[in-house]
């Protein structure tokens, strides 16, 4: 039986932005395990949404983390990615 992650990719994303604010595309790639082009596509998500601004520019990533957005799960980003890293 294959191990699947509890946590989406949009969420595995999140966690890794917030743990390394230089982490690049192919490295969070590397680290959930999916290709680059669906990296981007979650990128645009999370912009799309309001989790995240900034922009890409080549391996580059110049993104901030909204955290006082709202969740679904209730509270704030900032207080969802606390609980995520305990």
């Amino acid at each position: 039986m294959a191990d699947h992650p509890l946590l989406s990719i949009h969420g595995q994303v999140l966690r890794l932005l917030d743990a390394n604010n230089e982490i690049t595309q192919a490295d969070l790639a590397a680290e959930t395990g999916v290709s680059r082009r669906t990296i981007s596509r979650v990128i645009v998500d999370l912009k799309h949404d309001g989790y995240i601004e900034g922009e890409t520019t080549g391996r580059a990533l110049q993104i901030t983390i909204q955290r006082r957005r709202r969740v679904p799960e209730g509270g704030t980003l900032g207080n969802w990615l606390k609980r995520q890293a305990n």
